[in-house]
């Protein structure tokens, strides 16, 4: 018996031939199953909820972190496969391949004091595994991912969240001296399968920078891994581990890599690249299994961890209580842990509590936002389901007609984010990767647990150029559910060393 394993920068591939090999990759994944428990029919049952790995459905192969190699190894050798002997394993080294193009930053643009050490730093990398940028939010990770890609001369694929490919469009357009069809989006399957088929097209040239959907990357794959190389006749002219070497792209970069942290898990098992980069303000997590996936992704060692961030931000937590007749409900039914969705949808249930709400976050609003308000500030609200942002968004409309006032959630349009004074969103679709100018205050009215969602939020709030006034963080806690008390001394002790003060304030009027 022997076993033949595939190495690329990013991944490896064994393809068992016997199913004893078969048997020993399904044994070494299981160490990388996340775990999940659901509520059935009045019992907790615990099932498999994601896999850091990859495989077809016929197990005709397995994918593994490239980090993983050596524990793979160790994993053969504990079952009697001695890697010492090349009839029983053998390591096949795939090279990457490594084009040139020129990317210029235009005119006026140079990388600022802090950004020189992240850019120093990814110069020195040799090594073809990820490296990790950990600039704090506001730090210009956009720009230090532009001017690195200039330096090295590579083609480039970014890896997006589709609500972030606006942004970026606009990025790459404001930061590089483009030509026309210098920069492509690929969204929907549709556009994937024309991008991969365009050499077939006489005089097509290279896109310089693709901005790609990490959905439709995501449905390339999950098509692959259900049918194999048999998408090859369903319009796809390459399987995804040839996508970069088909395309000619010399770097891959991921914007905020700990949202859909398993898909971009995922994407490194069909990468073979010389360089990618990933990028994050806050890539922490309080799961012991998930901070191990990050640190199989992205090594201590291939960290460029940038130092704190200036203290500018004035937090404040409101604190409120209920009428004594109220009795919260705080969890889905057939569950126990907190669930600030259970919270919001008892709110709204009621309507004289729901009314009492808003005229809080209006009383908030007026002390905050409307007390120092100049032509030109805006705000954010921060709720955390779609009906309370409609809602909300409602009732700032009626409350403030002389201000621009909309919803933002899931396909609703960029400028609804960007534009208008006063916008009502979630923290899953405006808490990270937005970058509101002028926002002088956030308001969250969720109360969450996640470092990575509170860090987020927070970060929307960048310093305000030319003006001596704090931009402003306030956040809700009900002293009536105990959870919302103990993520408010998480929050005290995370923002600790992020804002420049934190303060208490108490609302007068029982919910």
């Amino acid at each position: 018996m022997s076993v033949k394993i595939y190495t690329y920068s990013h991944y490896f591939k064994v393809i068992p031939d016997m199913q004893k090999v078969r048997e020993l990759c399904g044994r070494f994944a299981q160490d990388l199953v996340q775990w999940n428990t659901r509520s059935f029919r009045g019992k907790m049952i615990r099932e498999p909820y994601k896999v850091f790995a990859a495989s077809t459905r016929n197990r005709s192969e397995f994918r593994f972190h490239i980090t993983l190699l050596d524990d793979f190894i160790h994993h053969l050798e504990n079952h009697g496969i001695v890697y010492g002997n090349v009839e029983k394993i053998k390591v096949e080294y795939e090279p990457t391949t490594d084009p040139n193009v020129e990317l210029k930053i235009k005119a006026g643009w140079k990388p600022m004091e802090h950004q020189v050490p992240s850019l120093e730093y990814l110069d020195q990398q040799k090594v073809t595994a990820n490296n990790l940028v950990t600039l704090y939010t506001g730090g210009g990770k956009s720009y230090v991912s532009m001017q690195y890609a200039s330096n090295i001369g590579k083609r480039v694929i970014y890896l997006l969240r589709p609500a972030f490919m606006d942004k970026w469009w606009e990025d790459v357009h404001n930061t590089l001296e483009l030509k026309k069809g210098d920069v492509v989006t690929v969204n929907g399957s549709d556009q994937l399968k024309g991008l991969l088929g365009m050499f077939s097209e006489p005089g097509y040239q290279l896109p310089k920078i693709i901005l790609l959907s990490n959905k439709t990357y995501q449905s390339y794959l999950k098509l692959y891994e259900e049918y194999g190389r048999e998408i090859l006749d369903m319009g796809y002219d390459r399987l995804p581990e040839d996508l970069y070497a088909h395309l000619g792209v010399g770097i891959r970069f991921i914007d905020e890599v700990h949202l859909d942290f398993h898909l971009n898990f995922k994407a490194d098992m069909y990468t073979n690249i010389p360089k990618a980069v990933a990028m994050s303000a806050s890539l922490v997590n309080q799961n012991p299994f998930l901070l191990r996936m990050y640190n199989i992704a992205y090594p201590q060692n291939d960290r460029y961890k940038s130092p704190p961030p200036k203290k500018y931000i004035e937090a404040k937590a409101v604190f409120y209580k209920l009428q004594p007749d109220r009795r919260p409900q705080t969890s889905w039914p057939g569950r126990t842990d907190y669930s600030h969705g259970a919270f919001e949808k008892w709110i709204m249930k009621d309507e004289d509590l729901f009314d009492n709400y808003l005229a809080m976050l209006d009383n908030v609003i007026k002390g905050s936002y409307i007390a120092d308000y100049k032509p030109g500030d805006r705000l954010l609200v921060f709720c955390y389901s779609i009906d309370m942002a409609t809602r909300m968004a409602e009732y700032l409309t009626e409350q403030y007609p002389d201000k621009t006032v909309e919803r933002y959630v899931e396909d609703d349009e960029y400028a609804n984010v960007m534009e208008p004074d006063i916008r009502v969103s979630t923290v899953l679709s405006a808490g990270t990767g937005i970058d509101i100018k002028k926002l002088k205050v956030a308001i969250m009215t969720t109360a969450i647990s996640s470092e990575q969602s509170n860090i987020q939020a927070l970060g929307r709030l960048r310093e305000l150029k030319d003006d001596d006034r704090p931009p402003i963080f306030i956040y809700f806690n009900c002293e009536d559910v105990p959870k919302h008390m103990e993520y408010h001394l998480r929050k005290k002790e995370l923002f600790s060393t992020r804002v420049k003060s934190l303060g208490e304030r108490y609302y007068e009027r029982k919910l």
